[in-house]
């Protein structure tokens, strides 16, 4: 396992063979763009699964964001992930994402949070499940917003 992150944040992932890192969490009006990279560092290729529905996001501010349609309040949401390019909203129904990851090849990831409080200043704490049946815990922790 392989992990890159600033200094302050921190991130866990629990499985080798595969490195995430994180680039950048940047605000776009009421939306907050997180993004990073996952690489196969293995030498076999495997498919990848995202599992979206189970995806949570806490704030400074005390919101929590889930999928569209889950969260309690429907205001604050996670509203979409984006990963090579293939962008997966939960409103389609399509928020468990599989795909193949070939050996030695970085990904782009990016997931988007929708109506995030214009005080928040740092995402607290983003969780997916990732990984061969969705088996593995990505856990970020401390990501400062950054203004556009």
């Amino acid at each position: 396992m392989a992990i890159s992150a600033g200094a302050q944040i921190k991130l866990s992932y629990d499985h080798s063979g595969t490195e995430f890192v994180f680039k950048r969490c940047v605000r776009s009006g009421k939306n907050v763009n997180i993004d990073f990279s996952f690489s196969n560092l293995s030498t076999t290729d495997y498919n990848v699964f995202f599992d979206g529905f189970n995806a949570i996001a806490f704030d400074d501010e005390g919101y929590d964001y889930k999928p569209y349609g889950i969260n309690d309040d429907g205001t604050h949401y996670i509203k979409e992930i984006t990963i090579g390019g293939r962008t997966f909203r939960p409103e389609a129904h399509d928020f468990r994402i599989g795909f193949f990851l070939p050996a030695d090849v970085t990904t782009k990831v990016r997931v988007v949070l929708a109506n995030v409080d214009d005080y928040a200043t740092q995402i607290k704490v983003f969780k997916l499940r990732v990984g061969e049946g969705g088996k593995y815990n990505l856990d970020v922790r401390n990501i400062p917003i950054a203004e556009k």
